[in-house]
């Protein structure tokens, strides 16, 4: 039945690819130190290739929605989990595997997003797709709905 002998955290279901993954941290615990001033929900997104369409426009788009994307987002490039365990805990409502993981922040929208990926450059994109998403749907939220037409891919996945 397996299990016995094999190596922890390989067997299992892995994150759904290309698709974004609902997180929300526990409310009884501490956010990380980078999400304390942030809401408490956040996208995930896993991928093994971050090319296509879809992850082509997100410079393009996060442009679009910043005022500059550059000083406005911080990556931080956890792979072992080691530095946002609470973030890794409410990927495994999605997935059991324990797979390399990226966070990209955006403190003045309080955006939040993951990126799951084996290869660092599929992380940091799948971030970016994430944070992207939350950008977004936080601005649909207050009504001010960015207008998405250039880039059907992304207005299609979010």
């Amino acid at each position: 039945k397996g299990g016995k002998g094999g190596k922890a955290g390989k067997s299992g279901k892995t994150c759904a690819r290309d698709s974004p993954l609902w997180l929300q941290l526990p409310a009884d615990q501490l956010a990380p130190e980078p999400l304390q001033e942030m809401g408490s929900d956040g996208v995930a997104v896993a991928t093994d290739s971050g090319k296509g369409e879809l992850y082509t426009c997100l410079d393009e788009v996060l442009a679009g929605l910043l005022v500059n994307p550059e000083e406005e987002i911080s990556y931080s490039d956890d792979p072992s989990w080691s530095q946002f365990p609470e973030i890794g805990q409410a990927l495994k409502q999605h997935c059991e595997v324990e797979e390399p993981m990226m966070l990209a922040t955006c403190g003045s929208t309080g955006a939040w997003g993951v990126g799951v990926g084996h290869a660092k450059g599929n992380r940091t994109n799948a971030a970016k797709l994430a944070l992207a998403s939350m950008i977004t749907l936080k601005a649909a939220e207050t009504g001010d709905v960015p207008d998405l037409s250039a880039f059907p891919d992304f207005s299609e996945f979010v």
